[in-house]
């Protein structure tokens, strides 16, 4: 009985699949070029070729210019997928999801598994993980666990949040852009701490949906300010005026996790 790791070759992935290789030799990774999701006929060929009866989810296209067309690529090699693993009788299925299925609430403290999810409809890639998540809960039912991560960042990230963007301008000389108050809140967790996550849900059999992050918020402007002060004057502070500055947060509670022993 092997495990397969989709997205095996991106950011998160690749680490993930270096992780749990090293317990376990029946671990299988793809990435997106890989394996054809959309084609059924060859995903089922593969799952019952690797006697493949457990899977991390990670891999989901993202393309900034034609999004529409990427939900639907997605959400049809998810569905074609879970037919497959359904036909093969798969015992476990983990989706990786993101903090995008909550939306942005200022006023949060920290975003519950339980609460209503109000995903900003601007957000296709939020949109994408959210229908996924329904797609897997409403067909694997007892099989499925889903974690929603945080905003991750570590070195070799290609995909860039705002810390990926602040050390891009240390590494360059570039001043630092710090629109309006940079009041803007995010969770951010570090990929060490990723991987640890994840191969704790898969290690202890976990299901149901959970949060994956740090559980506190940081604004952008105390990045800002941390990073200033370590780099001691060698690179400048831009100030850039907005009509209507981001204040949102998106924080995760992540009691639920902790509470096991993560």
């Amino acid at each position: 009985m092997s495990l397969l790791i989709t997205g095996g070759t991106g950011y998160i992935g690749k680490r993930l699949v270096q992780q749990l290789r090293k317990k376990n030799n029946d671990v299988y990774s793809v990435g997106i070029k890989d394996l054809n999701f959309l084609n059924y006929a060859e995903t089922l060929n593969f799952l019952k070729k690797n006697n493949i009866r457990k899977v991390i989810h990670l891999g989901w296209k993202i393309d900034y210019e034609n999004k529409n067309s990427v939900i639907y690529d997605n959400l049809e090699a998810l569905n074609n997928f879970i037919k497959a693993c359904e036909e093969v009788e798969i015992k476990r299925f983990i989706f990786i999801s993101g903090n995008n299925v909550y939306g942005v609430d200022s006023s949060k403290n920290g975003f519950l598994e339980e609460d209503s999810l109000n995903i900003d409809k601007n957000n296709k890639y939020g949109i994408s993980k959210y229908i996924g998540e329904k797609l897997v809960m409403y067909t694997l039912q007892e099989k499925y666990c889903i974690v929603r991560i945080a905003d991750v960042y570590g070195p070799g990230q290609n995909h860039g949040n705002l810390i990926k963007a602040i050390i891009s301008n240390v590494e360059n000389k570039e001043n630092i852009k710090l629109y309006g108050k940079g009041e803007r809140e995010r969770d951010y967790i570090y990929i060490d701490d990723v991987i640890r996550g994840i191969e704790f849900i898969y290690d202890n059999n976990l299901s149901g949906i959970y949060n994956l992050g740090t559980g506190e918020g940081t604004s952008v402007k105390k990045i800002v300010d941390i990073v200033l002060n370590l780099c001691q004057n060698r690179i400048g502070l831009d100030y850039i005026k907005v009509e209507n500055e981001d204040t949102s947060k998106v924080i995760l509670n992540v009691e639920k996790l902790k509470k096991l022993g993560f």
